[in-house]
């Protein structure tokens, strides 16, 4: 399983520092092309966030920048159109044909008719619109479901890909096989103080706040060094994110999921 770091447009220079070289950007917001050197980049469209600040993104433009920054990425999605499949497939005709190999994607919701079409067609999809619902486990897990008994033949017979949109859970990534996953979760290190530990044994990320309670913190062993500046959270976020990840990528293996 490979975990990328969404939010990681703001942040290049300290996932370099500490090794990381999974991001995940936007773009939407992402101007810094010449800071991928030998990086494994995922680029999302921006389309959700653009659609929430009630932008629209020319997939003209996009288009165009693909053919000229396409090879800085490892992998970058297709333009969706929010709570529109069929727009969405139209534009992933659309990019197809300037020449370029957008990820597919499928948002919550969608009719499973495309989810059968893309994994049929393409090596590597994504799920998407799964962030809303992140704080709706049944429902998530009931559209999970749906979507894995689709998936999990084209996953054991030709090694389908399938990307997970904002899945930074360790309990759904042990449920499901995506291939990768992101999410900007790390971030809340900076944002709110909260710093998370991954316990391998039980294969669970725990989390808590470095500064709601200083005596509490540091009797129960919290490291003083986070009490500072918001980047050592950052950095510790990272880590803890990255033994997640080695974890759930063990954890698939023992049940036959292996990736080239």
């Amino acid at each position: 399983m490979r975990f990328y770091f969404a939010g990681a447009e703001s942040f290049e220079d300290l996932l370099k520092e500490v090794g990381s070289k999974q991001w995940l950007v936007s773009y939407f917001g992402f101007k810094n092309v010449h800071k991928i050197t030998d990086e494994d980049v995922f680029l999302d469209s921006g389309a959700f966030t653009a659609w929430s600040k009630g932008k629209k993104i020319d997939i003209h433009k996009y288009a165009d920048y693909l053919k000229e920054n396409g090879h800085k990425f490892t992998v970058y999605a297709n333009l969706d159109v929010i709570g529109d499949p069929e727009a969405t497939l139209e534009n992933q005709r659309i990019l197809e044909e300037a020449g370029v190999t957008p990820l597919p994607t499928i948002h919550y919701g969608a009719d499973l008719k495309y989810l059968t079409y893309y994994a049929e067609k393409y090596n590597y999809i994504a799920l998407g619109g799964l962030v809303p619902y992140s704080k709706e486990p049944v429902l998530l897990r009931n559209w999970l479901n749906k979507c894995f008994k689709i998936l999990l033949p084209y996953i054991q017979s030709k090694k389908l890909k399938v990307h997970g949109f904002g899945i930074g859970s360790a309990e759904i990534l042990k449920q499901y096989p995506f291939y990768s996953a992101d999410s900007s979760g790390w971030l809340s290190g900076g944002k709110f103080g909260t710093v998370v530990t991954w316990v391998p044994e039980k294969l669970k990320m725990l989390s808590g706040s470095h500064f709601k309670d200083k005596d509490t913190y540091t009797k129960r062993g919290g490291n003083l060094k986070l009490m500072g500046h918001y980047n050592e959270r950052l950095k510790h976020n990272i880590a803890e994110y990255r033994k997640m990840e080695q974890s759930i990528t063990k954890l698939w293996e023992s049940r036959g999921i292996t990736y080239e």
